[in-house]
């Protein structure tokens, strides 16, 4: 499991099933998992991109972004918790306009944090005062 820098999904909702939403997130699981198809669509994804993530938490507007991957429901589940308790209450006080962006901005530093030189997440006070000074998003 681990935070990713936000990358643009085709949807695919047609094969991904959600198991839990909010008015930010989506968090879900491909079809293929737990069915006898799971090695074969396992196999043919595989073709097309190296990872086999069956989960995945989706920032919920369209263009949808992933910002997070996993094997499992039970693995992405701590990362859901930590949205619902640290940024869930943060979002619901924002402009309806101002959430995507920050929410990118934060997913794309946060991806990086864990590589030296990288810069830590912004509270969104920060992001959208240095945003209004013209000073870019990324701190």
């Amino acid at each position: 499991m681990s935070w990713i820098k936000p990358e643009r999904t085709m949807g695919g909702f047609v094969v991904w099933e959600d198991i839990r939403t909010n008015n930010f997130f989506r968090l879900q699981r491909h079809k293929s998992e737990d069915t006898r198809l799971a090695s074969l669509m396992s196999s043919a994804r595989a073709m097309f991109n190296r990872q086999r993530n069956l989960c995945r938490i989706l920032l919920n507007q369209r263009p949808y972004h992933a910002v997070a991957v996993g094997n499992s429901v039970a693995e992405l589940s701590p990362l859901w918790e930590w949205l619902e308790q640290n940024l869930l209450t943060s979002l619901d006080r924002m402009d309806s306009e101002a959430w995507y962006p920050y929410l990118i901005c934060y997913f794309t530093m946060k991806a990086g944090s864990g590589s030296r030189g990288a810069q830590v997440p912004l509270p969104f006070e920060e992001w959208s005062a240095r945003v209004a000074a013209g000073g870019g998003a990324g701190g």
